[in-house]
C-alpha cells in the first residue's frame, strides 16, 4: 500500500484502537506495542492535505542523512526546531548519517557477494547511549534482495505516528534508494525497489493530537506535487551525491510551509 494508506490505518490502530495508554517523561500517549507496517516505496511520501506537512524538512533530513552529516547548522536550515534537541548546539547525538553512510559500503558488497544474503544489516543505535536530548528512535536497518527488488526493513525503539512516521518513511526509502544507486554503480547490479517493513517497540499518539484524528483519517484530498517532484529527481540520479544534492536543492525550493 502507498503511504498514506498505511499512515491513516497507523493513525486508526494507534490514536482509536489503541492498546495501551502510558506517559513517558510524563508525556501522555495511547500506543501500540511490536507495531508492524508495510510500504511501497515506490510510493513513500504521505499527501494528506489536512497534515499540512513540511516538505522542505522532508527533502531536506534526507538530504542531511545521505550527506552523512551530524551537525546543526546544516539541518537547522530546513527545521529551526532541532536546536532543542543539541546537547552542545554544534551537533545531534542521534543523526543518522554518520552510521547509515558509514555502512552502505558494506551493505552493498554484502549483496553484491551473495544477492541472497540477510547479513546485510546497518546498525544505528549506539550502545549505552547515556543522557542526551537525542537518543535515536531507529536501531537498525536490514536491506533483502528477493525476486528481483530490494526491501528495507526497520526496527524502531520507538516512533511518533504523526511527527515521525509521516517523515521516516521518506527518509527509510532514501537510505534504501541510496543502496539501489550504490549496487548498480560499483557492481552493476540493477533491482528494483520493494517494500519498506517497519517494526516499532511503541508506536504512539500524543495526546494534543486526539481531537485531530478524525479529520486526518477522513481526509480524502491529497496534494502530490511533493510526490512529482520525488518521481522527476529519482528518474534522473545515477549517483548518492546527486540525489542527496538533489533532495537538498529541492527542499530549499519548497521554501518555509
Amino acid at each position: 500500500m502507498n503511504a498514506d494508506l498505511v499512515w491513516k490505518q497507523a493513525l486508526q490502530d494507534c490514536g482509536k484502537d489503541f492498546h495501551y495508554e502510558s506517559s513517558p517523561r510524563n508525556l501522555k500517549i495511547r500506543e501500540r506495542l511490536n507495531y508492524i507496517y508495510t510500504v511501497d516505496m515506490n510510493e513513500p511520501i504521505i499527501c494528506n492535505k489536512s497534515r499540512n506537512l513540511n516538505y522542505k524538512f522532508m527533502f531536506g533530513e534526507a538530504a542531511w542523512i545521505l550527506k552523512g552529516r551530524n551537525d546543526l547548522e546544516y539541518i537547522s536550515d530546513f527545521m529551526k526546531s532541532y536546536a532543542k534537541y543539541s546537547d552542545d548546539g554544534f551537533t545531534l547525538n542521534g543523526a543518522y548519517g554518520p552510521k547509515i553512510m558509514d555502512q552502505l559500503s558494506w551493505a552493498a558488497n554484502e549483496l553484491k557477494e551473495d544477492n541472497d544474503s540477510r547479513r546485510c544489516y546497518i546498525n544505528i543505535w549506539r550502545e549505552r547511549p547515556g543522557k542526551s536530548k537525542d537518543i535515536p528512535c531507529t536501531t537498525g536497518m536490514q536491506f533483502i534482495i528477493r525476486e528481483g527488488r530490494l526491501n528495507a526493513l526497520v526496527n524502531m525503539r520507538s516512533q511518533d505516528i504523526v511527527y515521525g512516521m509521516t517523515y521516516d518513511v521518506f527518509t527509510f526509502t532514501m537510505v534504501a534508494k541510496a543502496l539501489q544507486l550504490l549496487l548498480f554503480s560499483h557492481y552493476d547490479l540493477m533491482v528494483n525497489m520493494g517494500e519498506l517493513c517497519v517494526r516499532a517497540g511503541s508506536a504512539h499518539i500524543y495526546e494534543p493530537d486526539y481531537d485531530k484524528l478524525d479529520d486526518w483519517i477522513t481526509n480524502q484530498e491529497y496534494d502530490k506535487t511533493a510526490s512529482t517532484l520525488l518521481n522527476s529527481i529519482l528518474s534522473s540520479t545515477i549517483t548518492i551525491g546527486s540525489l542527496a544534492d538533489k533532495l537538498d536543492i529541492q527542499g530549499h525550493a519548497f521554501g518555509n510551509n
